[in-house]
Formats: C-alpha cells, structure tokens, sequence
C-alpha cells in the first residue's frame, strides 16, 4: 500500500468518524439525554478546583438542587454529576470524572439508586445507565470503565434478556432511527441550567394523593441483591478517599415497603460509619403545591429544599463563600435565568386557560 493509498484510507475512516458522531450526537437530542449531557457540558466549563460539593445520583437531586442558587445566595459551588434513574453502581464513576478537575472537600450521595426497585422493566434500568454512557458525560476510559461494569450488572438483572452489547460502543445503533422524531422532541424542549433540570409539564403542581412515610416504621426489607453489592463496592471505595461523604435522601412520598428498605439501607451505612441524611416531607412543603409527583419536587419546592440544604451545607461544612471568587463568575447569573424561564411558562399557561 503506497504513501496515495494510506492517505486516502485515513481520510475516509476520518470521515466515517465525523459522520457517526454527528448523526450520534442528533439523535441524542432526545430530551432526557440531551439535559444529563448539558448538564455534564456546563461542568466542564468551571475552572479546576471551584467546585466545593459533588452530588452523584438520580432525578431525586438535580429536580430539587438549584446549584445557582446555591451559589447566588449563599457562595457554596455544589454541582450535581446526577441522571434520570442513574443506576447503584455508577456512582464511583461520577466521582472519579470530577476528580479529572476538581479537589472538591464533600461528595453528596443519593441514596435512591440504593432502594430502587430493580425488578423493574429491564429496559428502564437499561435506559438509566444510558443516559450516561451513550453521552459525552464521561472521558473515554472511564466510559468504557462504565459500560464494562454495567453490562454484567443488567444481565444479572435480567438473565434471560438479549443486549445488544456493541450498541453501548456505539450508540448510534441504539438510537439510529431518534431523528424520525426530531421535531416531537424538539417540542419537548427540556430545560437545564447549571445542573438543574426542569421542563414545561415538570413546574405544574401534582394531582395525585400521596403519604410520607418518614420515621413511621420500624421495620426493615432487604436491599436488591444487585444494590447491596454495589453499595459494598462504593463504600469500599470510599473508604480510600479523603473527601467527606453524605448520603442524602430528598423530601418524597414513601410506603411503608419503601421505609423498610431505607432502614435497611441506614442500618449498612451506620455500620460502616458513615453518615446520611433522610429528609420528609416538613410542613415548609404543600404537597398540592410544590410536587409534580409523589417523588418529585417542582420548581416551587426545589427553591424551598435548596434554602434548607445550601445553609445545611454552610453550617456542617467548611465551605469557601465564593461569590467574589473571580474564577466563578461563570455561576452568576444562572439563578435569573432559572426564574424567567419559570416566569415565560406561567404567562403561557395563563394565557391557555
């Protein structure tokens, strides 16, 4: 093969490559995708070591931590690393992407990936490890670290069921007929600034009827064999670390099935030393008001839970006020941004009425 032919070889696999991480990236307009990869895109923009806080997990943080706020109100820099039912045993792989740029002092941990019920439809399980390795949220080795764990994981969940592996190296098999629906998910606009995420259905009030089952019941159910274990690997882990860690479970509705399984949940984390924090539903909240369902807040509720967790954090933490830091200036203004966006979508119901 001549010096002509290698050249033209190159040139053509460069241009295969262009084109598959074009159409890759069209697909994934999708609205659930396209906020958790925004999400990652805007941390990416802060400078190294201005970020103080990391949250890893689920919607049960990124719906009702205003990062903006945060830092608009109080100077902490606490960012979520979080996606839609972001799976147990991702959480060592959002900690270590942060570590890439920040020396951050605490990381927050969700605990709902922990009591989830994983006899669930294997393909929302699926869908929540996706939402992560099919995007650009991870550098390349610790994606490939992502998809090798997860892929024996699901087929443990779901022995039986067929997965089609090479899709999780290459999404575009996965998601190739996406853009046949561009223009509904274009409708679909999600919105995500700074790490929280809200769409125009996800600010109305909820209408169903649910309870708070927080400190009612004594009795315990044991954790999905799959989210026991992975919550050995994390804690293991942790133990190497020197950051501080706190898990964190968000004001919800919970069953008393779901009480039994936090308890039980509680109970390991105790026993390895290490601290939580279950918050209920307070009277601060009305449920008829601040939820768009029984497991999560809205816009409303969000800005109520980020007011008691940003002082949680100043008043149990040695955190920078970093309000005048001049190598933050990219986190002010989001907050604003945040509220007009609300202020738009209440015009826009009012004037569909």
């Amino acid at each position: 093969m001549n010096k002509k032919q290698v050249f033209r070889m190159i040139a053509f696999l460069l241009v295969v490559v262009v084109l598959v991480t074009g159409l890759t990236t069209l697909a994934l307009q999708q609205p659930d995708f396209a906020q958790t990869e925004d999400r990652y895109d805007d941390f990416k923009k802060f400078e190294k070591n201005t970020v103080d806080v990391i949250f890893t997990g689920t919607s049960g943080i990124d719906r009702y931590y205003i990062s903006a706020k945060g830092f608009e109100d109080y100077g902490v820099t606490a960012y979520p690393l979080t996606s839609d039912a972001q799976s147990a045993w991702l959480s060592v792989n959002m900690i270590e992407e942060a570590k890439r740029t920040q020396d951050f002092k605490l990381v927050v941990i969700d605990m709902r990936p922990f009591t989830t019920k994983y006899n669930k439809k294997i393909q929302s399980i699926e869908a929540g490890v996706r939402y992560v390795t099919d995007t650009n949220c991870l550098s390349l080795k610790n994606r490939l670290n992502a998809i090798g764990k997860s892929l024996p994981k699901l087929q443990t969940l779901a022995p039986d069921h067929e997965f089609d592996k090479k899709s999780f190296y290459l999404p575009l098999i996965q998601h190739h007929s996406a853009w046949e629906n561009m223009q509904e998910f274009i409708d679909e606009y999600a919105y995500a600034d700074l790490g929280f995420y809200m769409s125009p259905t996800r600010t109305v009030v909820t209408t169903e009827a649910f309870e708070d089952k927080t400190g009612q019941v004594d009795t315990r159910q044991p954790l999905h064999p799959v989210a026991e274990e992975s919550l050995n690997e994390l804690l293991d882990y942790l133990d190497t670390q020197d950051f501080e860690v706190l898990f964190l479970n968000t004001p919800q509705g919970r069953s008393e099935e779901e009480m039994a399984l936090n308890n039980s949940l509680c109970d390991i984390l105790s026993e390895r030393g290490y601290k939580y924090l279950m918050c209920e539903i307070t009277d601060d909240y009305d449920m008829e008001k601040d939820f768009y369902n029984s497991g999560h807040v809205n816009f409303y509720g969000a800005e109520k839970f980020t007011e008691y967790f940003a002082q949680y954090l100043k008043d149990n933490y040695e955190l920078t006020d970093r309000r005048k830091d001049a190598n933050c200036e990219y986190w002010i203004g989001h907050y604003d941004s945040i509220k007009d966006a609300v202020a738009t979508w209440e015009k826009e119901a009012k004037a569909e009425e």
